[in-house]
């Protein structure tokens, strides 16, 4: 892939994702908790959100402004990754929602009653942060840094790893929510997105069209709990 980060964005974005992963929570609800008024969990996840999209264009401007160069260089290429691409996401995670209703049909996705919970109480700050926030953030780190970089040494481990770690990171914060065997089950079905968006990513050769996908895809997922 020529649509690749630089050494210094690669060296601060793994710098920036530990921050991200581990310190970033805890301090956005520290600052909270100091707050004469409180704010929502849903502000907080989009300030954190809105911290980390900051950073992460500033650190990596450069290979931003190549992805949107090449995009418009090439729309019509990009058009058709977005497209190919969001089209294999709906169906393998159509397909794999529609094996999870057959084979354990009370299961639910780990993360959909929580983002509900949160979309109904507080519409605006989680709408914006899913459909605009969450997807950029995650898309720079999962697929840009994360895949990128094992994709660089290894296109089996790029795909295997990038997506294992993805699903799993995506699950961890409900580990004492589930037996093992339902934890499971949540990790297989952010397989279908997290293998798809980084396929996107290596064929289109640009960090925006797994983004728009992202993109299309949470404004689906807003627009269905609202």
């Amino acid at each position: 892939m020529k649509n690749n980060m630089n050494v210094s964005e690669t060296v601060l974005g793994w710098f920036y994702f530990l921050f991200h992963l581990v310190l970033l929570p805890y301090l956005m609800d520290w600052i909270n908790s100091q707050l004469p008024d409180p704010l929502s969990k849903a502000w907080v996840c989009l300030l954190s959100y809105g911290v980390s999209a900051l950073f992460i264009m500033m650190i990596c401007h450069n290979f931003l402004a190549t992805a949107g160069s090449n995009m418009t260089k090439n729309a019509s290429g990009w058009l058709r990754a977005v497209a190919l691409g969001f089209c294999i996401y709906f169906t393998s995670d159509t397909l794999m929602d529609l094996f999870m209703s057959n084979f354990h049909p009370e299961f639910a996705r780990v993360t959909d009653s929580t983002l509900a919970t949160m979309t109904k109480l507080d519409f605006l700050p989680m709408a914006v942060g899913i459909i605009f926030l969450v997807p950029f953030v995650e898309e720079m780190l999962y697929r840009g840094l994360i895949f990128r970089t094992l994709f660089a040494q290894s296109k089996s481990l790029g795909y295997v790893a990038a997506t294992i770690i993805y699903a799993f990171l995506h699950i961890s914060g409900y580990m004492d929510s589930y037996e093992p065997f339902g934890l499971f089950l949540c990790f297989l079905q952010f397989v279908p997105a997290g293998f798809t968006l980084a396929w996107t990513y290596a064929n289109s050769d640009n960090i925006l069209a797994p983004i728009t996908i992202h993109v299309i895809i949470n404004t689906m997922g807003v627009a269905a709990m609202r």
